[in-house]
């Protein structure tokens, strides 16, 4: 099934399928003959180069003049008006922000246009060209492949990001939502959210508050809101799936109540949802949630995957390289958790807390709640931690106070475990070494 959304230029988007199915499609892709026209009456080159590099949400062109002896590459990325206006110059400005707060090397805008009434005929924004290549990422294991990566290349990243990590935590923000530009030059404002969780498909039908968000509490109660309302759209037609995740919802409202304060105003610092292999780039030079997944803090041996005459068990080959990569990757892990920890023991103090611990779980049940794969495992997270916030209430009726729910988060085991190990049923190995999800 395809649906239309129109932006405030009358161009539609299509996503195919519905809820979280849904993908937007390209009504009319963007003509690399219109990116050029439009490059050289901008800057009046008599000749320039443009050559398609990825698509997806975006389209990504390589942009070259071959007679400029300088800078004489950029990189073009055309948008999707999912947001018209906003993304755009909100993207824009976080860019900024970034470039001026910390050392992280991020490209510099070069021009953009955030009105879609234009020869192209969407949102672009025009890039510097930074050598490089993304991460190597294998798509079957789900991991880096880290062995492909010097040592001097994987310090060199993680050096990178604990002092991006260390920079925006010494840049607190408050409330949540989006940085939009200031009244000044290089001022910002925290405006509305502009998160997926609010422009998706049918989700732009609910009318929901889009922030800032005073604190964690409003926000998970406006994503509750856009899923209960998408969920009961698909009630005549999925009516069991439908009950099942109002079910779970409705569940998750009550437990938001013991997680999250709704009168405080929260500290916040800027993040990248959608940070991954493919927009990392690395160089020989200099290189920079990937780091997320199980814990294998020993070495796996081949003799662990082999039978006694030393032949591959079945799937013992592609399990052994596999737990290989998670290896290294839990051995980066702990050297960025223990950089972070010298360099901003505060920011190890609050990720690694049990509290944080149940409501990173909590986020990541508000967001899978409609999925029917992950839908028996929320549901047992929920009767494990719905048990241990009745006993302490049990512990507690002389105590007026709301019971300290955070020590839950030592105790029960956590959501994204459950996952993984529900998604990587795959491990032949006859000793297995594994840990908690990091």
């Amino acid at each position: 099934m395809d649906s239309k959304k129109y932006g405030s230029s009358g161009r539609p988007i299509s996503w195919a399928g519905r809820n979280q199915f849904s993908v937007p499609k390209w009504i009319k892709n963007p003509d690399p003959a219109d990116i050029k026209s439009t490059l050289l009456d901008m800057y009046h080159d008599s000749e320039v180069d443009v050559k398609p590099l990825a698509s997806g949400f975006n389209r990504v062109y390589e942009v070259e003049w071959p007679k400029r002896k300088a800078a004489s590459k950029a990189i073009m990325r055309v948008m999707l008006p999912v947001e018209p206006h906003d993304k755009t110059e909100s993207e824009i400005v976080t860019m900024q922000t970034v470039q001026r707060i910390s050392s992280l090397y991020i490209p510099k805008v070069i021009n953009s246009d955030s009105h879609p009434n234009n020869p192209i005929g969407y949102e672009w924004i025009l890039l510097e060209y930074i050598e490089g290549t993304p991460l190597p990422f294998v798509a079957g294991m789900e991991e880096i492949d880290w062995i492909l990566m010097s040592e001097r290349s994987q310090n060199a990243l993680i050096w990178h990001l604990t002092r991006f990590y260390r920079a925006m935590f010494e840049h607190r923000l408050t409330y949540i939502g989006n940085l939009w530009p200031g009244t000044t030059a290089e001022s910002t404002k925290l405006g509305n959210l502009i998160s997926p969780d609010f422009y998706w498909a049918d989700h732009t039908s609910c009318v929901v508050d889009k922030g800032p968000f005073r604190n964690s509490h409003q926000w998970l109660s406006a994503r509750l809101k856009i899923k209960s309302r998408v969920c009961q759209d698909t009630t005549s037609t999925y009516p069991t799936f439908a009950h099942r995740t109002e079910h779970i919802i409705k569940r998750l409202r009550r437990l938001l109540e013991d997680l999250f304060d709704p009168y405080i105003v929260e500290d916040t610092i800027l993040t990248n949802y959608d940070l991954s292999a493919d927009n990392v780039i690395i160089s020989e030079e200099d290189d920079e949630a990937f780091l997320q997944g199980k814990a294998r803090r020993q070495k796996p041996h081949k003799r662990d995957y082999q039978d006694d005459n030393d032949d591959w068990l079945p799937g013992g080959e592609e399990d052994h390289d596999k737990h290989i990569l998670q290896y290294e990757r839990t051995r980066l892990q702990n050297f960025f958790v223990q950089e972070m920890l010298r360099l901003c023991p505060e920011w190890v103090r609050v990720y690694a807390s049990p509290m944080s611990r149940l409501q990173k779980d909590f986020d990541l049940a508000v967001g899978s709640c409609d999925d029917v794969v992950t839908q028996p495992l929320i549901k047992k997270w929920l009767d494990t931690i719905e048990s241990g916030v009745e006993n302490l209430r049990l512990q507690n009726l002389d105590n007026r106070r709301r019971p300290c729910v955070s020590n839950l988060g030592l105790a029960i085991r956590s959501l994204q475990d459950r996952i993984y190990d529900n998604t990587n049923t795959s491990d032949t190995v006859k000793r297995p070494i594994v840990g908690r999800e990091s």
